[in-house]
């Protein structure tokens, strides 16, 4: 079972998705694929799926996107996200080993400090034009905060505030 934890929006935010539409911003895409739950959902009563411990492979990608009109009504009503991260994500997840987490190099960018990665390589991906940095989840940094995580992380130098630095 493949699921997108953005794509359906609930209906109650459907005002404010209205308000960004047209929008351009940073979002982040996840997918999550329970190993083997189609094939055991059609064999199982729905109750004895909640019983068994199925394997997941979750990809995550950070990226611009713009949002669009809502499409559809009620619960099935949808934001049009036009980006080419959410599909990013869904291959990133086709990546990833059962039970692991692999993120794309925007993602590693903006949570290095706070996760400790295995770095994949650089992977082709199909509908994705160029070659992707590939990064796996290992687990969570042992940092105090996350003020203490970003120290440690590559932050984008600030530039033409000399005199503010000079000040400090």
């Amino acid at each position: 079972m493949r699921q997108s934890l953005i794509w359906r929006q609930p209906s109650w935010r459907a005002l404010e998705w209205n308000r960004i539409a047209g929008m351009q911003g940073v979002a982040v895409f996840s997918f999550c694929d329970l190993i083997g739950s189609t094939a055991l959902s059609q064999k199982l009563d729905p109750e004895d799926m909640r019983e068994i411990n199925l394997a997941v492979r979750v990809g995550i990608a950070t990226g611009l996107v713009v949002v669009g009109d809502l499409i559809g009504e009620g619960a099935s009503q949808e934001s049009a996200v036009v980006s080419d991260t959410p599909k990013l994500a869904a291959r990133l997840q086709d990546l990833a080993q059962a039970n692991t987490i692999v993120v794309s190099s925007a993602t590693h960018r903006l949570t290095t400090g706070r996760f400790l990665f295995n770095e994949l390589g650089v992977h082709s991906l199909k509908g994705i034009e160029l070659p992707v940095d590939v990064c796996q989840v290992l687990e969570q940094s042992r940092q105090e905060s996350r003020f203490n995580a970003s120290v440690n992380a590559d932050l984008t130098p600030l530039m033409g505030r000399e005199e503010e630095i000079a000040s400090l």
